[in-house]
């Protein structure tokens, strides 16, 4: 095999890379960015601008100079670690283009060595096309021999010889893409990380704040079993809503409850989680306007939360995680 020819198994994940994803890190690192670097000018006017002398004005000059030092690196860093993910965002892109051309290929070479019969052997019938054409050209195992004795292929030589090179090369710009793209990403991200500045506190010995204040532990104890906890003098909790009886919940879980209850049931396999790529599908398929709801709530193309869906839905049966909550319960209980 010549080194620009590669088989679909070798770019295979490419199908489970998702490059919005990729690049909704990097606008997440680039909107940390815009926020330091909006804070320099205050902190330029705090350090430059500000009149006034005492014993304290060298060490306020001093960490004010250290702070916007620390905000310049930290805004570096996340520009180039943002820069890093949204090109390998874009090569992904580029590297599942040439996997799709690579599958057409393949399909086409398949459906040519289809007119000459079907492979007899589990091993041929379960190999991927170019490998199929590759053992019809140049027979290997013995039950392949006696199954080809009667086939004759030259007269599809040609046009199969050109769609497994079009197949395999665009398999190899696939993986050669995404190869480069991803060595370059994780140098990149390397170097944004060491531009982080590395906070030390020297030999300075930590304290312990919470121990060392009564009423933080005070208020760390009681809020072990209640959620509304608050320190003296702070106001009421906002962001938790009482429900029936004395259940309280986050605003999150109440939108989330109010959401579901407006929505039809979830068709669930309790006794059987889906298992195969069919039964995932299916499972898809019958819950799909949860889905479309879920894309909705979160701000998330449908067919992207159907893709978390596919890899998430699954596992052991229902009965086993009501026994393991079961048995977490008994042991908090203890």
């Amino acid at each position: 095999m010549s080194s620009g020819i590669s088989h679909r198994k070798d770019v295979q994940f490419l199908e489970s890379c998702n490059p919005p994803l990729v690049e909704r890190n990097a606008d997440e690192f680039k909107r940390l960015h815009d926020m330091l670097v909006a804070v320099d000018p205050s902190a330029e006017r705090a350090e430059k601008h500000t009149q006034w002398k005492s014993e304290g004005s060298q060490h306020y000059e001093a960490r004010l100079t250290e702070g916007r030092k620390l905000i310049a690196q930290l805004a570096e860093g996340y520009d180039k670690a943002a820069n890093a993910l949204r090109s390998y965002a874009f090569a992904l892109e580029v590297a599942k283009a040439h996997y799709s051309n690579g599958r057409a290929n393949e399909q086409a070479l398949a459906t040519l060595i289809h007119t000459k019969g079907t492979a007899i052997t589990r091993e041929a019938q379960e190999a991927e096309p170019m490998r199929q054409w590759e053992d019809m050209r140049a027979t290997t195992g013995v039950m392949d021999f006696f199954a080809e004795l009667t086939m004759d292929v030259d007269d599809i030589r040609d046009d199969a010889n050109r769609l497994h090179d079009a197949a395999g090369g665009d398999f190899h710009l696939a993986k050669t893409t995404e190869h480069e793209a991803r060595e370059l990403c994780v140098y990149e991200l390397k170097q944004a990380y060491d531009l982080l500045p590395d906070f030390r506190m020297g030999f300075i010995q930590r304290v312990d704040i919470v121990s060392a204040i009564a009423e933080l532990r005070r208020e760390a104890a009681e809020a072990s079993t209640n959620p509304l906890t608050r320190l003296p003098g702070s106001g009421p909790k906002q962001d938790y809503y009482p429900l029936a009886g004395n259940e309280i919940v986050s605003p999150t879980l109440r939108d989330i409850r109010l959401q579901v209850a407006n929505l039809p049931g979830a068709k669930d396999s309790y006794w059987s989680p889906p298992s195969n790529a069919q039964e995932r599908a299916e499972w898809i398929t019958a819950n799909k306007e949860i889905i479309k709801a879920a894309a909705r709530n979160s701000g998330l193309p449908p067919d992207m939360v159907a893709g978390i869906a596919w890899q998430e839905i699954g596992g052991q049966l229902g009965a086993f995680d009501d026994a393991t909550d079961t048995l977490r319960e008994q042991a908090e209980s203890r």
